[in-house]
């Protein structure tokens, strides 16, 4: 087999484009992957070779050279090839080569032939971050990639992350090589793995070996916290470092707060005129909290977020006044602005690092690394702590949000970091409360007339529909909240109750049953659908499975039908209860011909251990079953 595995490679060699040697084309070709790698794969990771040479605080570099095979169209992202620079970043060297499934090269692409453009990031206005972008198709596969690159860092507050393991790729063969000056030192944690590494030191130079072989792809597991958690990976902190000449230690989570903390004094905030407008707002106040929400609720007003990241600028906020004056700035910068409003008026807060995104875990405790995107501020009040989201015009005081809620933020106070949690979610702060009556007109025509008053996130998405226009709300409507697609409809808003936002709604539907069989006639419980989770059962998961956010939802429809119609059997009274999800529907029938169909859903908590899981998938499918029985309606 293998000679004639030989005999077909030399055969490419000879009549290919390009000259190869047979172990060139034995290195690049698919055909001698292990079946055992092959499993469960999209991609094999053929060759990971990685150097990280540390020769100061202030500067580090990174070799890269990886051969990775695709197998099918599902590993087609790698032919995306992408990489982003800046001031503190530049791409020394860069290289890609294509290869076909015999290993005969096909294409090759240096740093010249990329495509530069500059980086959008989803969340900033404006950055000095650029990206290098090319696109090697193919027209058939298994194709291989061999992938060259060196980055030079001027700063090692960020060092990077080794990956070894991922779902859908196995590895052949890894290895890592970090280099640092011995009195530098870093710091270093392996997850998802036992690998550890390998030390030695030779004038003065500290050396970490990390090397693993015929790693297996990883199972995918769906519904968890983001793709790269479940990674095989090596991640690297600096003890010393130096970001755009401010130099800071990583030792622990108080010196690492010591380095930020003058970034977030400002001494001449605001003139002495314009303290006295903020105390002014504030003189009818009689507690802090009443102060801190009417300063709240004014830089909700009044200042809009925009996202500038440039040089230290990324971590550096604007200066109070430049906020004040331009009614704008990133989570950094309106932090920072609605500290000094609170401190203008003799209230203590804290700016707090944090990673948001609901997808995302809390920093890990143990491992003291800038694993931060976002600022929040912290208000110590006497009887409780308020955390204030303040690049949202929504929010209410004192919500955050499930990007935030349920992590670990680094609190930045004059005596260093602290880490703290921030508060857990609760579903009683996310309710969606729908109230429908449905008048069924004699051809199967209906009107529903609708009612919704929210809470916490649904409230946020509520009042971002305000912005949009009519086809926007249908979309909206029928896709987010799983409406029946109405033939016309109108949608306002309400008047609001001190603690519920209101909206009402009316549909009109020239069919509004489902189908009909004879005499009978059949209906949804309900014009949505309350749950859109549908889970399967998995022995083998071993990651937490996560919700957006916990909520309580809770859905009464009346159907009013008209003379001749009655309904058929009333289905029973359904009840489940769970650790973490409690769902009732209940069916009833009053004053003739109205049918009453009372459904509520509550998600108790954001997070389900793996343990769980099962318990979990197994309720919601007893509710996917129960949920939109049809209601049997008979007609004359």
């Amino acid at each position: 087999m293998k000679k004639h595995l030989l005999l077909a490679l030399l055969c490419t060699a000879f009549t290919g484009a390009i000259a190869q040697s047979p172990s060139d084309l034995l290195k690049y070709s698919a055909l001698g992957i292990p079946d055992s790698l092959k499993k469960d794969a999209d991609a094999v990771l053929r060759l990971h070779e990685e150097v990280v040479e540390i020769s100061s605080p202030s500067k580090f570099s990174r070799s890269v050279h990886k051969i990775v095979t695709l197998l099918n169209k599902d590993a087609a992202s790698y032919l995306h090839q992408i990489y982003v620079f800046d001031k503190f970043r530049k791409i020394d060297e860069l290289e890609v080569k294509l290869y076909s499934a015999m290993g005969q090269e096909i294409r090759k692409v240096k740093r010249k032939d990329f495509e530069e453009s500059y980086y959008d990031d989803q969340m900033s206005l404006h950055s000095d971050a650029k990206k290098l972008r090319a696109y090697l198709p193919v027209a058939e596969y298994p194709c291989t990639l061999e992938i060259n690159y060196t980055i030079k860092n001027s700063g090692t507050l960020v060092l990077p992350t080794a990956t070894f393991q991922m779902p859908s790729q196995s590895t052949e063969k890894f290895s890592l090589t970090v280099k640092v000056p011995a009195g530098l030192d870093i710091q270093h944690v392996t997850r998802n793995s036992d690998i550890k590494p390998v030390i030695s030191e030779k004038d003065g130079i500290k050396t970490y070996q990390w090397n693993a072989n015929n790693l297996k792809a990883l199972r995918h597991e769906s519904g968890g916290y983001a793709g790269w958690v479940s990674n095989g990976m090596i991640e690297l902190s600096p003890v010393k470092f130096e970001f755009d000449g401010f130099k800071g230690e990583m030792s622990s989570w108080k010196t690492y707060g010591q380095f930020y903390y003058p970034f977030y004094e400002d001494p001449a905030p605001f003139t002495a005129a314009r303290t006295a407008e903020i105390k002014k707002m504030v003189a009818s106040c009689t507690t802090d909290k009443e102060k801190a929400t009417v300063l709240y609720n004014y830089l909700k007003r009044t200042m809009r977020y925009v996202g500038i990241q440039l040089g230290i600028g990324g971590i550096k906020p604007f200066p109070v006044s430049y906020v004040d004056d331009k009614k704008y700035g990133d989570c950094k910068a309106l932090t920072h602005y609605m500290r000094y409003l609170l401190k203008a008026v003799d209230i203590p807060s804290y700016p707090a690092l944090i990673n948001a995104d609901a997808d995302e875990p809390p920093v890990d405790p143990g491992f003291i690394a800038d694993g931060f995107n976002h600022v929040i501020l912290c208000v110590p009040m006497q009887k409780d702590t308020v955390w204030l989201e303040c690049t949202s015009s929504t929010n209410e005081f004192g919500e955050l949000g499930s990007s935030t809620e349920n992590k670990n933020a680094l609190l930045i106070t004059e005596n260093g970091g602290k880490l703290v949690s921030t508060p857990r979610s609760s579903s009683k702060s996310n309710k969606l409360i729908t109230h429908s009556i449905i008048t069924v007109g004699k051809e199967g025509d209906a009107k529903m007339e609708t009612s919704f008053a929210c809470t916490g996130i649904f409230a946020n998405y509520f009042l971002q529909v305000r912005e949009l226009d009519k086809d926007e709300v249908k979309h909206f409507l029928v896709k987010w909240l799983n409406y029946k697609s109405p033939d016309n409809y109108t949608f306002k808003p309400d008047t609001d109750s001190a603690h519920l936002q209101r909206y009402n709604a009316v549909f009109a539907y020239d069919q509004v049953y489902d189908f009909k069989a004879g005499s009978k006639y059949f209906y949804r419980p309900r014009m949505n659908e309350i749950n859109d989770h549908e889970l399967k059962s998995d022995a083998k998961r071993t990651r937490d499975y996560l919700f957006s956010y916990p909520y309580e939802r809770t859905d009464t429809t009346e159907y009013l039908l008209p003379a001749g119609l009655n309904a058929d059997v009333l289905p029973p009274l359904v009840e489940y209860d769970s650790p973490y999800g409690y769902y009732r529907k209940e069916v009833t029938k009053a004053d003739g011909n109205r049918i009453k169909v009372v459904t509520q859903l509550n998600i108790k908590n954001h997070i389900v251990p793996a343990k769980d899981y099962n318990a979990l998938a197994e309720f919601f499918q007893k509710v996917n079953k129960t949920d939109m029985a049809k209601l049997v309606i008979i007609g004359e």
